[in-house]
């Protein structure tokens, strides 16, 4: 009997992990064997729960006692949404054909500046730059791509809206099915406030990240004035989309339009100054003025932040790496409630400092 326990016990220590592995591996092949069918799918959550959110907004409008109805509320925050999607579409379309036109008139800024570095670097680096590096002008294909892929997924907006609609349609429903699902026993009051955590902590950081990134856009943008850097509104989304991405997102979006405003000047204090700046506004805000918004909004482990960045960039690429922080979030959320998951959601937080688990 006790020979039998000793089995049993040992075959639980190997198939526990081997479940484990065969289930991530699983989640990983589905998200990547069926991208082009979850991305759309994703983008249309992330729109629905923008609506959602500007729903909230709207529902504080009154008209003396009246406030309008739901109905109403949803179908005037999804209008919103969607014509700012459009709008933003658009201009960005409008901004990158403009660059690939008018990407051979910097070559000739492009060849004085590597004039310029050579006494300073040497000539052989020079030469070997000038091997690997492309000219201006020939970034031209490769910005025909960025617009055609670009071009490409707005093609599923179709797909997008209908999904949408469905999840607008769905919300009433849902919260009606959970006030079913979920009574007032004990077990099904701990789920409750498990949903409510999750729900308020994604809240959280979504609703700071969007005034800090629109804040950070903002200011970025009053740099790039100042210094009449071309195609503004470029570089402002840039600064305002990659702030989504901790560490690699914000300095991509600083370094790019520096870079740009020293080509278009042929001059490499243009690079300096504007990035310069602009990194001063990405570290005030990220330093100073985020935590006095809301303190910490996610406590996970800046080593995670960043193997989940680059794991969720090479499977689903920049969406993947917009959503890895608060995917990652909810997991450590949810692995915290229960005792077999909660020593991962320890090493994957920042300080090993949990909520404790509900009883």
């Amino acid at each position: 009997m006790k020979n039998f326990e000793k089995v049993q016990r040992d075959f639980y220590a190997v198939a526990k992990p081997a479940m484990w592995l065969i289930l991530v591996t699983g989640i990983i092949f589905i998200l990547m064997y069926f991208k082009t069918l979850l991305q759309p799918l994703m983008i249309a959550a992330i729109i629905w729960y923008f609506i959602k959110l500007l729903q909230n907004m709207v529902s504080r409008i009154r008209i003396g006692k009246l406030a309008m109805p739901g109905w109403i509320q949803n179908i005037l925050s999804a209008i919103i949404i969607f014509a700012i999607l459009y709008l933003t579409v658009e201009m960005l379309v409008f901004n990158i054909q403009e660059i690939i036109a008018a990407l051979p008139s910097y070559d000739f800024n492009f060849e004085e500046l590597v004039s310029k570095a050579e006494p300073y670097i040497g000539s052989d680096l020079i030469t070997g730059f000038k091997d690997k590096v492309p000219s201006v002008s020939e970034l031209q294909p490769l910005l025909a791509g960025v617009l055609n892929s670009f071009t490409f997924t707005m093609g599923q907006i179709f797909v997008i809206i209908f999904y949408t609609a469905f999840m607008i349609f769905e919300d009433s429903m849902f919260a009606r099915k959970m006030q079913i699902i979920l009574s007032d026993s004990p077990k099904e009051i701990r789920e409750r406030r498990v949903l409510k955590r999750i729900s308020v902590s994604i809240r959280k950081y979504v609703v700071v990240k969007i005034y800090v990134s629109l804040l950070t856009a903002f200011l970025g943008m009053i740099v790039l004035l100042i210094f009449d850097v071309n195609y503004l509104f470029l570089w402002t989304f840039l600064l305002f989309v990659l702030n989504f991405i901790p560490y690699i997102g914000s300095f991509i979006a600083t370094l790019l339009p520096a870079v740009f405003a020293a080509v278009q000047y042929g001059r490499f204090m243009e690079f300096v100054i504007v990035f310069s700046l602009i990194e001063a506004v990405q570290l005030l805000v990220a330093n100073v003025i985020e935590p006095r918004m809301v303190g910490r909004t996610l406590n996970l482990s800046p080593l995670v932040v960043m193997v989940c960045l680059v794991f969720w960039g090479y499977v689903w690429g920049l969406l993947g790496m917009i959503i890895a922080v608060p995917v990652t979030s909810v997991l450590v959320i949810v692995m915290s409630q229960f005792k077999s998951t909660r020593d991962i959601a320890v090493l994957l937080s920042e300080n090993g400092e949990l909520d404790p688990i509900d009883a």
